[in-house]
């Protein structure tokens, strides 16, 4: 289940979790909002390896100045606890999967 994250669980999310995909949005972004049904398709497909987490950069300015996000939608991929990898921009969903799961598919 994507669960909401703010300023005040998101480092607890990062230490609990071994491995979280940090989606940084703003409900505004058309881009963000056709990645939310993507979004939610991978959590159901490939929840078990990891944890999904949204982050709306309008009310966590703080969380997104920390990472540098600076457009959005950005995806950052966490692995304990670090920042692993970086997507910013609307993607197709198997560029995200690829990300979660350590694939390296060809161009």
């Amino acid at each position: 289940m994507v669960e909401k994250a703010d300023f005040q669980n998101f480092d607890g999310i990062l230490r609990r979790e071994k491995t979280v995909l940090a989606d940084f949005y703003s409900d505004t972004c058309l881009p963000c909002r056709r990645m939310m049904p993507v979004f939610s398709e991978l959590d159901t497909e490939l929840g078990w390896h990891f944890k999904a987490v949204k982050v709306n950069v309008n009310c966590n300015s703080e969380l997104a100045r920390r990472y540098g996000v600076r457009a959005v939608p950005t995806f950052i991929l966490f692995k304990n606890g670090e920042e692993a990898e970086r997507i910013v921009g609307a993607v197709e969903k198997n560029r995200l999967a690829d990300m979660i799961t350590g694939s390296k598919r060809g161009s």
